[in-house]
């Protein structure tokens, strides 16, 4: 009798008996998962099916005996990529029994005010005396709106929550509802509450639909009342704590990384944004934490972008990153950051720093998110004035000595710390980008802000600008233009096309246009506007180290004769302009592949892959482990038994050395037969064989393994004897996206 599995709305299998409890033997079918049997009425439960169920363990890969080699498995990819203590379950219950988390119980709703703020500004004040909210202020400037818009003010009494212990409601849900728009400067909101002075309060949003909570930015607080900024307007509450119940919370970790979740270039500035893109770095950054790799289960963001994605890693090298670069700095403009943080810092005075720091340890712990921080303080002008100097960071974990960010300034750098001494934040040296930093221009920034996420910055415009990457159009609209052209010549006719991905020649073609040109593509670059190029440069890139700067004639155009290597040649335009201090403002970065004569990829290859699970993968796992709690906890909330799950989960990363061999198959072009072995860590022998497909400069093969798992490869041929290139790996025939890899390769010698 065959078997199906449904899962994620897709149906797997056929599965014979043994397989399916098999499949359960390595914690991949849980009693959950609805299952179907050929000529069965109805799909059941698998727990329903007659199956063996043993003691659910963690998924672990089992030593063969001797030294014998077996086939590839996903097991031998990313069984080690996991750790759950063995013994954590356990704990876990026990830890869960007094941990309160889930949705908000709401009673009756009054209307406690409605008004209409004119075109030049206004405030709304609440009056009702009894009313806990009595005296409550919304403050709306008249750069806001620019217009006259209506005002209503609600409240709801909170009967209950589960939002865990450390959230305690100071005042009932308030809905401000002004039609939800952005406004341009930040309102004040300002909120009867009593603080004691061992207490801590903070303003958040609260989502209805999905029962989270969002850290609004905090101005000022005191025993009577606390203030908050926002441009925009939602169901909030402020909810208070005693100081030492937050201090006994920490550390309190996000699960943002630097090296990890950040961007894997630094803030220089470029064109759009000549002094940085902190802000836009560090925005899209937390963005794509929370929109892409959480809620959709993406990879993680460093590196995920390498190099325009173009499939050849050059991890190190950041100027041929245009679109996460552009998609930072179109983000930093778009949102107006320059202004608005100046609007920000001018709203607050004297903030002390050691209620930031509160600020973060209490949202982090509340909300398990990263948290944007903008800072302030001096630098000096070139006419040597004083002027007001800002930042934009991320803050991805607080503990007792102070906070973890991440700074655009020192992407990957997990070091960098703002330190917590006598309960005051010290101020935190950087820059306005790296450029000044490295002309020894850095600066001391003593004005820490606390400013959440969405409150300030608009979610929405953010996504809209990333869906351009995928377009890759992004900055299109804003960046200087500009044309990449070469030659060739058709018939009696010379022509200069625009420069397509992948460019296919030989010796013979690249003569037609003149026996000069013998074993070389002339290239053009083209500079569109009638004047002004002269402050424009040109960097002609192969692969990552630069062959020629050029500067635009008087027509506007730079010319290059390339001399191309036999094989697969990386080429790449970086566009620039200098300002007047000498510094390259960055504009746009373009790759072409050149294929140049016939390849031939036979031979052995000797390399190592570096393999990383995903959070689909990671999601798996957290699904067992709920499985088991609920089973123990069964009146718990969903929210509340993930949350426990995801914290008892371990990341890991693998490289392993690894090695094929490619021989090419007798008339059929671009096919080669492969036969592949690696080793894990445990001296673990796997292999595969199968055939690989070979072109335009791309080898793809797929690894097949006996547990139904897969591993897509493909390759970038760098030059003749380099192979470079990702894996994306399906386990177990039913998790497409479980783990990626990147991988090289270096031929041996023949």
């Amino acid at each position: 009798m065959n078997w199906y599995l449904v899962r994620d709305g897709q149906q797997y299998g056929p599965y014979d008996r043994q397989a399916m409890q098999d499949m359960i033997a390595q914690g991949l079918l849980a009693p959950a998962d609805m299952v179907w049997a050929e000529g069965s009425p109805n799909w059941i439960p698998a727990a329903q099916a007659g199956f063996l169920w043993p003691s659910l363990a963690p998924p672990a890969a089992i030593a063969p005996p001797g030294n014998r080699k077996r086939r590839f498995g996903c097991l031998g990819c990313v069984g080690l990529l996991i750790l759950i203590p063995v013994l954590l379950i356990g704990c876990l219950v026990l830890w869960m029994k007094y941990r309160d988390s889930g949705n908000m119980g709401l009673g009756s709703a009054a209307t406690l005010a409605s008004a209409t703020v004119p075109s030049t500004g206004g405030s709304i004040t609440i009056g009702q005396p009894g009313s806990p909210l009595n005296g409550m202020t919304v403050s709306v400037s008249a750069e806001a709106y620019g217009k006259a818009l209506p005002f209503r003010i609600q409240s709801t009494a909170i009967t209950s929550h589960k939002l865990g212990p450390l959230f305690h409601p100071a005042t009932p849900l308030i809905t401000i509802d002004n039609g939800h728009a952005y406004s341009n400067d930040p309102m004040v909101v300002k909120i009867p509450v009593n603080i004691a002075r061992d207490e801590f309060a903070l303003g958040f949003y609260y989502d209805r639909k999905t029962g989270r909570l969002e850290g609004l930015p905090l101005i000022g607080e005191d025993a009577q009342s606390i203030t908050i900024l926002t441009r925009h307007f939602s169901d909030l509450v402020i909810s208070k704590a005693k100081k030492a119940e937050i201090v006994r919370g920490l550390p309190a970790a996000s699960g943002y990384l630097p090296g990890v979740d950040d961007w894997q270039f630094t803030n220089f500035g470029s064109w759009l944004a000549p002094a940085g893109h902190c802000a836009g770095q560090s925005i899209t950054s937390m963005w794509y934490y929370l929109e892409k790799k959480q809620a959709a289960g993406e990879r993680a963001l460093y590196g995920r972008y390498d190099n325009n994605d173009y499939g050849m890693g050059t991890i190190q090298l950041q100027e041929d990153d245009s679109w996460g670069y552009r998609f930072a700095s179109m983000v930093q403009t778009e949102l107006d950051w320059d202004s608005l943080s100046r609007r920000i810092v001018r709203k607050i005075n004297g903030f002390p720093t050691g209620l930031t720091w509160f600020a973060f340890a209490y949202s982090i712990q509340l909300t398990g998110e990263p948290q944007y921080i903008e800072i302030w303080g001096q630098t000096t002008d070139p006419k040597g004035k004083s002027v007001e100097a800002g930042h934009a960071m991320v803050v991805y974990k607080a503990d007792a000595t102070g906070l973890s960010i991440a700074d655009p300034n020192y992407h990957g750098n997990e070091q960098r710390r703002i330190t917590l001494t006598n309960g005051e934040l010290l101020p935190y040296n950087s820059g306005l980008n790296r450029a000044e930093i490295d002309k020894g221009n850095g600066i001391s920034f003593p004005i820490l802000l606390y400013i959440g996420k969405t409150a300030i910055a608009d979610w929405g415009k953010v996504g809209a600008r990333y869906a351009e990457i995928a377009a890759g159009t992004i900055g299109n609209d804003k960046f200087p233009k500009w044309k990449v052209r070469y030659l060739i010549q058709e018939g009696a006719e010379k022509k200069w096309p625009e420069v397509p991905k992948v460019i296919k020649t030989d010796e013979p073609t690249t003569m037609l246009p003149g026996a000069g040109l013998k074993g070389m593509l002339r290239f053009e670059v083209k500079f569109p506007y009638t004047t002004g190029s002269a402050e424009y440069r040109v960097d002609l890139f192969k692969d990552t180290t630069v062959l020629a700067n050029g500067s635009f004639d008087g027509h506007g155009e730079y010319y290059y004769n390339f001399r191309l290597d036999k094989g697969v040649n990386n080429i790449g335009f970086y566009y620039y302009k200098v300002d007047a201090d000498g510094n390259a403002q960055y504009v746009d970065f373009k790759r072409v592949r050149i294929l140049y004569g016939d390849d031939d990829l036979s031979g052995t290859w000797n390399g190592e892959m570096t393999v990383r699970g995903t959070e689909v993968f990671r999601k798996h796992i957290e699904d067992m482990v709920v499985i088991v709690l609920r089973a123990f906890l069964p009146d718990r909330s969903e929210a509340d038994l993930r949350g426990a799950a995801a914290a008892s989960i371990t990341m890991n990363v693998e490289t392993n050395p690894f090695s094929f061999v490619l021989t090419k198959r007798a008339q059929e072009e671009g096919k080669y037969d492969f036969s592949m072995e690696y080793r894990d860590k445990e001296g673990r022998r796997y292999g595969s064989t199968g055939i690989a497909t070979y072109k335009d400069g791309v080898l793809t093969w797929r690894a097949k393994a006996e547990d139904r798992s897969t591993a897509d490869y493909q390759g970038n041929l760098l030059g003749k004897e380099v192979l470079k290139g990702t894996i994306d790996i399906n386990a177990w025939g039913v998790m497409p996206n479980a783990a990626t890899s990147e991988w090289h390769a270096q031929r041996a010698k023949r």
